[in-house]
């Protein structure tokens, strides 16, 4: 049996846990999905949104004062 981690509680495990020596438990520092496909999706997306702020088009998802109000700081 085997597993695959990409979060954990406490994250990272402190020293001396077993999933740290578990020879069948790969741990990802968050980053589990990021397949290629996925870099070239956050790509397109970043390029589009810079390409709408520096033409003054409102941005998609933007982060309003209200949201990190509500959430904290992004």
């Amino acid at each position: 049996m085997s597993a695959a981690l990409d979060v954990t509680d406490p994250e990272p495990p402190p020293a001396g846990h077993p999933l740290r020596t578990a020879p069948n438990v790969p741990i990802t520092p968050h980053v589990g999905a990021f397949t290629e496909s996925m870099r070239q999706r956050i790509y397109r997306l970043a390029s589009a949104q810079a390409h709408r702020y520096f033409s003054g088009v409102p941005l998609v998802d933007q982060i309003r004062r209200w949201h990190r109000a509500r959430y904290g700081p992004p």
